[in-house]
């Protein structure tokens, strides 16, 4: 079942504020699919057949379909005027093909009233406006489209751990100017103005020789359990119970196995990994925010890789290769959710 709302995966429909249920309208939720996490038309159509305001419905959900629907698709097989597009933004053949994030580039440290006409266009292909560009706390979530501010009993959003040294711009309609040179002056306070973020999800690189088969648990809620099963040569499997659905990847045995339980407000917050001279994953060992060593689980020797969440995010998933065994790991950092 793919993952499917992003920076609100938290909420339930009712939880949600007005101008995120009208963007999962538009992907074709309503409130039974929503809570359910059930996949909807939109998760079938493939980019090209997207219209504009999925995409940007997509993006303002932290589902961008840049990441969720042409995340390992190769330069060569996508269409000039995509590659056009991505071109603009800043991205080669070579970046696009290891699925460089938006966020790695450098036009994403640009305002969009600092954006070329070209890379405006771009960027608005590819799922973005003015407001979901800035990131601003926006009140129109379309073009020309407005939407309802107050939320409907919202929680607090986790912060971003995005480092930017892009300030604010405000959308409350009370606070445009009147003129010209007021607006002016209000463009030369922006430093002073706090950005609201939504978080950001990242990754590592997968770690190992790599070979078998690519997974990827996708950005997942609160992790309850994970089992792992390892020997003396290896790490075999990787067994994930999130909040709402269970991640199997590689082999896992009754044997050689040892299975981790979170509690309520615990988090994976780093990890340890272990190769041998051919890149074989020999070993595994998570630590989580409240002291606990998980692991080590297989042999702790060798070449070892030690990855930490950004601060503010948890571990919420893995990717990586496997078959038989696990031939490559990777982590999945977001924000962490409800417990």
């Amino acid at each position: 079942m793919p993952p499917h709302h992003g920076y609100a995966d938290k909420w339930f429909w009712e939880e949600l504020p007005v101008s995120a249920r009208k963007a999962a309208s538009i992907l074709g939720y309503d409130e039974n699919s929503w809570d359910a996490a059930e996949p909807v038309a939109y998760h079938g159509k493939p980019f090209q057949d997207l219209t504009d305001d999925e995409k940007r419905a997509a993006t303002y959900l932290g589902r961008n379909p840049l990441e969720f629907k042409l995340k390992n698709v190769q330069w060569n097989t996508i269409t000039e005027e995509m590659k056009k597009y991505a071109s603009a933004l800043g991205w080669t053949e070579e970046t696009w093909n290891r699925n460089f994030p938006i966020r790695d580039l450098d036009v994403d440290k640009l305002y969009w009233k600092e954006l070329s006409q070209e890379q405006k266009e771009a960027a608005s292909y590819f799922g973005y406006n003015q407001n979901l560009w800035d990131e601003t706390n926006e009140k129109e979530l379309f073009d020309g489209a407005s939407v309802a501010a107050t939320p409907v009993s919202k929680p607090d959003k986790p912060s971003s751990t995005k480092p930017s040294s892009k300030p604010s711009t405000s959308s409350d309609p009370s606070s445009k100017p009147s003129s010209g040179e007021e607006k002016k002056d209000d463009e030369d306070k922006d430093g002073d103005k706090k950005k609201i973020n939504r978080p950001k999800f990242s990754q590592t690189p997968a770690y190992g020789a790599g070979g078998g088969d690519n997974f990827d648990d996708g950005n997942n809620m609160h992790i309850d359990e994970i089992t792992i099963a390892a020997d003396a040569n290896m790490v075999h499997g990787i067994a994930t119970k999130y909040r709402g659905k269970e991640c199997k990847n590689g082999s896992i045995g009754r044997d050689n196995t040892k299975t981790f339980k979170l509690g309520p407000g615990e988090f994976i917050t780093s990890a340890k990994v272990s190769l041998n001279s051919k890149g074989v994953v020999t070993s595994l060992t998570l630590f989580t925010n409240k002291g606990a060593k998980l692991g080590p689980c297989g042999d702790d020797k060798g070449a070892q890789k030690m990855v930490k969440a950004p601060e503010g995010t948890v571990l919420c998933g893995f990717h990586g290769t496997a078959k038989r065994h696990i031939n490559s790991i990777g982590f999945k950092w977001g924000p962490n959710s409800k417990a």
